[in-house]
């Protein structure tokens, strides 16, 4: 057991987070099951103001568990390593609490996401609270209370489990996967000048499907936000794993390092969480535009405000976009110009 503030904090604030999601659940699932009728529609004022009160209480459940997802990572890269024998980062972390750490920040990431949709969906219903959106606001809610009671008792239990009576191996974990020199320049049999390839080119689709969709004003739009979602996840994933792989190095000043948990360390400037929050940030925004483009497809209604949110997620995750393009491209060239040389790819 171990008895860290940072923890206690992380606990705390679950708890807060779960305790406001339940608050809402009976509202939300009365809300779900309601079938339009006159006994309802007599009941109009009351059941807005009730759905007024659920989405307030969903909206701060958001911003605590976010708040928690952040001090448990800080937790697991700069506190955990000090006290865990063995650790150098978020790697050994993981590793003593025996697997159910991944699993903690995986069910975590899923409740979140969850969360996420169903905050767009109540920001766009916001202004008509009986329009449609708002029987599926319920159901979302209902959805994420089984999900953040799951992530939360995973979190409660793999902190428990971290052993820290048993030193771990940290960076073998990660080097011990490779067989042979050849696989460090390659990811899923892939070289490394490829996915360079692939990251320079889905940049400046991403770059250009984000500021069309911002400054388009045509009846196109919902079809430039579907693709733009699609556009955003899948850089997103080419981005994570050519940050690992390639542009890590000039953080690092090794070759061919393996590890992003080091990224999130003091030696390298805590880049990890700026470079994180910007990949969740374009992550968070694709969503938002998919999620805009069919709403103002399927509901005529919330149509316009739906897509003044879909070109506000163009703007932004183009901004966040062109700043990780910044500060990984830039440490680059910077060595490159002062040494003459590259390092990785």
């Amino acid at each position: 057991m171990i008895w860290h503030p940072l923890l206690l904090a992380v606990w705390v604030l679950d708890l807060l987070s779960l305790l406001l999601v339940l608050a809402a659940f009976r509202t939300a699932m009365r809300m779900a099951l309601e079938e339009a009728s006159p006994a309802v529609a007599n009941r109009r004022i009351q059941r807005e103001i009730a759905a007024e009160t659920a989405a307030d209480r969903a909206r701060w459940a958001y911003a605590l568990f976010a708040m928690a997802n952040v001090a448990l990572i800080i937790g697991i890269t700069n506190v955990l390593p000090a006290i865990v024998p063995g650790a150098f980062c978020g790697t050994g972390v993981l590793q003593a609490s025996g697997g159910s750490g991944q699993r903690a920040l995986a069910l975590r990431f899923v409740a979140i996401v969850f969360m996420f949709v169903g905050r767009v969906l109540e920001k766009l219903n916001r202004p008509r609270p009986d329009a449609t959106l708002t029987r599926l606001n319920a159901r979302m809610l209902l959805l994420c209370a089984p999900l953040l009671l799951l992530a939360v008792g995973d979190t409660f239990r793999a902190i428990l489990r971290v052993d820290v009576g048993r030193p771990v191996d940290c960076c073998a974990v990660v080097y011990d996967q490779l067989r042979s020199l050849a696989e460090t320049q390659s990811a899923a049999g892939i070289a490394d000048s490829y996915w360079l390839w692939a990251f320079g080119c889905s940049s400046v689709m991403l770059l250009g499907c984000g500021i069309w969709s911002w400054k388009s004003r045509s009846c196109a739009w919902t079809r430039i936000g579907g693709g733009l979602s699609l556009v955003a996840w899948s850089w997103v994933a080419v981005a994570a794993l050519t940050l690992a792989k390639v542009f890590s190095a000039h953080y690092y000043q090794v070759l061919h390092p393996r590890c992003l948990w080091c990224l999130f360390l003091p030696r390298c400037q805590f880049i990890g969480f700026v470079l994180c929050g910007l990949l969740v940030m374009v992550a968070w925004e694709g969503a938002a535009a998919g999620i805009a483009a069919m709403v103002a497809k399927h509901l005529p209604d919330l149509q316009q405000r739906a897509e003044e949110r879909g070109r506000m997620a163009g703007l932004r995750l183009s901004l966040a976009a062109a700043a990780f393009l910044c500060l990984t491209g830039v440490p680059p060239i910077v060595w490159g110009v002062r040494y003459g040389v590259w390092i990785g790819g």
